[in-house]
């Protein structure tokens, strides 16, 4: 049942394009890939315009958890939902108790009037909606959402002006926080002066503030599972994938004795080489000497699986087990969400930028008028 209304509802917001195209979380055709393209695309355009980046990395606290069932209502009454829908979702969210089982006993009973439920279907869309308002309180800045991660950030010329914009919509951020009852984390919640080293070479401070309390300001932050630096250099990121794909290797080798080559393959697939996928396109423009690193780490697992000698050939042992390069790796990544991006128009504000000119050259040929550029 969860299934069939969570499919009607996301139809519904999906035709009537009723959610924001800065969250990229349960939608179809984004994911936390579209989610970094979204920024730090933007941080590449200050960058090369000579401007600085001040980013604001927002924590909430239990965030689906405090979800008010009345706000929810309401708001999915101003989105256009029947009463015999609202009715149907007051139903689902009513009537939830729950316990606390501490040193050996339970706690009484208590009923919730806020949070969504824990592994439904339709919880993460829910909060969706909840949140869809919050990048329209900002005055300046822009905010990109994946799930309760959110962040934002304005370009200036200046720290000072930057300062003066974030700060102003760092209040319309609280105001909205405090109008529905979420908590913000203000100790986990960080600020970053992204820029050439020409422009940070002075370490400008934001000198941010929420609720009396200072942001920190960071060099460095893990988002989404990629180290961002505030060069936008990708070296920190590199050694920590190197770091996950040495430590897959090492529980693979341990195994090595009592499984066979081919059984071998899946397990380092698994463990080692899945770390180079994960958001690839965001770090795909690393130095060449970080990528060469990769390879390095590749070429022992590959001499792992085939029980290689180090002097065996690395362009032999790639070809027997069908695996490409490094760099042919991320080419590929690359082109798939090219690709994704212009069959489906997904994500949107990526395709918007997509270009389709109607002659490049004169050559009769058969896709003359089909290809693409950025």
């Amino acid at each position: 049942m969860e299934r069939i209304v969570y499919e009607q509802i996301q139809h519904y917001l999906t035709e009537n394009q009723l959610l924001t195209q800065f969250q990229h979380a349960y939608k179809p055709g984004y994911s936390t890939s579209s989610a970094l393209i979204h920024m730090t695309d933007n941080w590449y355009k200050y960058l090369d315009n000579g401007n600085l980046a001040g980013v604001v990395f927002l924590d909430f606290s239990a965030a689906f958890d405090l979800i008010n069932h009345d706000l929810l209502i309401d708001k999915l009454k101003c989105y256009g939902f029947s009463p015999a829908a609202l009715c149907w979702m007051e139903s689902y969210l009513s009537g939830r108790r729950q316990k606390v089982y501490y040193n050996g006993y339970f706690s009484e009973g208590c009923e919730m009037n806020c949070g969504l439920p824990q592994g439904s279907c339709l919880g993460p869309l829910l909060y969706s909606v909840f949140t869809n308002d919050l990048p329209y309180v900002l005055d300046k800045s822009h905010l990109v959402m994946y799930a309760d991660d959110s962040t934002m950030f304005y370009s200036a010329s200046s720290h000072s002006e930057l300062t003066s914009v974030l700060q102003l919509d760092l209040l319309n951020v609280f105001d909205w926080i405090s109008k529905n009852n979420m908590i913000l984390n203000v100790s986990k919640s960080k600020s970053m002066l992204i820029g050439s080293r020409g422009r940070l070479v002075n370490s400008p401070q934001l000198n941010l503030s929420i609720a009396g309390l200072v942001l920190e300001q960071v060099t460095q932050i893990k988002l989404l599972g990629v180290t961002i630096n505030h060069h936008l250099s990708w070296s920190q990121h590199i050694n920590s994938v190197i770091k996950k794909m040495g430590q897959g290797t090492a529980i693979a080798r341990k195994c090595s004795f009592y499984i066979t080559s081919s059984i071998m393959k899946d397990v380092i697939n698994a463990l080692v080489l899945s770390h180079l996928e994960y958001c690839s396109i965001i770090w795909s423009a690393a130095n060449k000497t970080d990528l060469n690193r990769l390879q390095l780490v590749q070429n022992r697992a590959a001499r792992l699986v085939l029980r290689c000698s180090y002097y065996t050939s690395i362009d032999k042992m790639h070809d027997k087990l069908s695996w490409l390069s490094v760099q042919a790796k991320l080419y590929y990544g690359l082109l798939v969400f090219l690709k994704k991006a212009i069959l489906v128009n997904t994500p949107h504000f990526f395709y918007a930028q997509l270009q389709y000119p109607d002659e490049i050259h004169n050559h009769a040929t058969r896709f003359s008028t089909t290809v693409t550029t950025i």
